[in-house]
């Protein structure tokens, strides 16, 4: 449709192709085709749905399947398809794989002069396995040629290429004032392995940070606050459910190294959907400083004292007033609103 005489046409698409054409440039994978390929990922996996139902698929693009899979520790790839290098195919390989990529299985697709072959590959979901994103955000190779697309929250996509470059891109009016939800939740896990021994820090991080990665997806919001590791939650909150006996992580990592039984295993993956599903309650999701959890549903008294006129919703003032007792007997406090904007602060 024609705009009408004198009305003005804004559109953000100038700006991302040339944040996009800029991003390939740095990853030796510029073209035509392929600036407008990785937009057509930008924005399907922005909001990506099927019959209804949120997807988050992780999707890969490379010259070459074989490092890629050698790089991320992948294995068992499924051609799925092909096509002319074009924005269809790309809506073709969401529309084919988006539903099959979850529980450790990504989408590839991969160039071939001017076409693009995509499928499938898996990586192992273990709870104390790097995601394969994980993986690619530390790599530092232009030789790769390999592009991570991920949708972090509602309308805010990821991505990392294997040259070392990133860009978050927010679309739909997402908000920019704020660190990218996955920055705040890293900022907030700084504080929860703090006094993990060093031995099973590294695991535990890995641990916390599978659980946030599904907590920054879900549909309901988050509060979650860290404690000093010697500190009872009861002497810091008065309402809520707290734990007789504390969700120790770190010894359930212990034993899965010692053990690498199936048991222990088994108890590590369901301490993690038992966590993720904590944090998805109402109140706040309380943990310490050693990695364990010791209470969830909690609430805060009406009585905690603001710094700053009140902003935002009930849980964005609840965040703002543990926000201010930070390093008052609280180490770390983290938010996230139901709409995906998230913030964090820590000592």
């Amino acid at each position: 449709m024609t705009p009408e005489h004198g009305a003005t046409v804004l559109s953000f698409h100038h700006l991302l192709t040339a944040a996009l054409e800029e991003f390939l440039e740095a990853q030796q994978m510029s073209s035509p085709f392929m600036v407008d390929a990785l937009g057509e990922l930008v924005v399907s996996l922005s909001r990506y749905r099927e019959e209804g139902a949120a997807l988050y698929p992780l999707v890969f693009v490379c010259d070459d399947l074989e490092p890629l899979l050698r790089l991320v520790d992948g294995c068992d790839p499924i051609p799925l398809g092909d096509g002319p290098a074009h924005a269809d195919t790309i809506r073709r390989a969401l529309k084919t794989g988006a539903p099959l990529g979850q529980a450790g299985w990504s989408v590839y697709v991969e160039r071939h002069d001017e076409r693009l072959r995509f499928g499938l590959f898996r990586t192992d979901n273990f709870v104390l396995c790097e995601t394969p994103l994980e993986i690619l955000r530390r790599a530092n190779d232009p030789s790769l040629r390999v592009i991570g697309v991920v949708q972090l929250a509602d309308s805010i996509v990821e991505l990392r290429g294997s040259a070392g470059t990133s860009q978050y891109i927010y679309l739909s009016g997402a908000r920019t004032d704020g660190p990218p939800p996955i920055a705040a939740a890293k900022e907030f896990l700084r504080a929860v392995v703090r006094d993990v021994p060093e031995a099973e820090r590294t695991d535990t991080l890995t641990f916390y940070r599978r659980v946030m990665l599904d907590v920054l997806r879900a549909p309901h919001g988050t509060l979650a606050v860290v404690l000093p590791k010697e500190t009872d939650p009861r002497d810091v909150f008065s309402d809520g459910l707290f734990l007789a006996e504390p969700i120790d992580i770190v010894s359930k990592i212990r034993a899965y190294r010692r053990e690498h039984g199936e048991a222990a295993r088994a108890s590590i993956h369901a301490a993690g959907m038992v966590v993720q599903s904590m944090m998805a309650s109402d109140g706040i999701t309380v943990m310490r400083s050693d990695g364990a959890i010791v209470g969830f549903n909690v609430f805060a008294s009406q009585g905690e004292k603001r710094t700053a006129p009140a902003i935002g919703g009930a849980r964005r003032r609840t965040f703002d007033a543990l926000a201010s007792r930070v390093g008052s007997g609280l180490d770390a406090a983290f938010y996230r609103s139901q709409d995906g904007q998230a913030d964090a602060r820590r000592i």
